[in-house]
């Protein structure tokens, strides 16, 4: 073999071991990561939510459109990024909450309880949106 495809085989297995590292490091950091950007777009749509709020009461149609765009947006967003990681998915937590049921019966009852205490949690803890869109995970 050659020096030169040596030192290509080389570096091409240097780049796989750092593409890997860095695929292991951002596994790790991933939840971090949407949990940042989460809390960084509800900044975000908190702002727009006023601005959508102005617009309404300063019967400024064409600003309230606007910003009812951009606040649906981010909210599209929001739901994307929550998306990306099962931590942030309902359904984890309520295949969680099931696991921990000691029979069939008690796994029935938390499927079937998990709806109402999740609305009556949030409708007891929150008292508005920007409440909600504030909340820790």
């Amino acid at each position: 073999m050659s020096k030169n495809v040596e030192e290509l085989e080389f570096t091409e297995k240097r780049c796989n071991l750092q593409v890997s590292s860095e695929l292991i490091l951002f596994f790790f950091i991933r939840y971090d990561v949407v949990d940042l950007t989460r809390q960084v777009l509800a900044k975000l749509a908190n702002e727009v939510y006023y601005n959508v709020m102005a617009a309404y009461y300063g019967n400024d149609a064409s600003g309230l459109g606007l910003q009812s765009q951009k606040f649906t947006g981010l909210i599209e967003d929001i739901d994307a990024l929550l998306a990306s990681d099962d931590n942030f998915l309902l359904g984890t937590w309520l295949e969680s909450a099931k696991k921990l049921a000691t029979s069939q019966e008690e796994r029935k009852l938390v499927r079937f309880n998990s709806p109402p205490y999740i609305f009556f949690y949030f409708l007891n803890k929150f008292s508005t949106f920007t409440d909600i869109i504030h909340s820790p995970v």
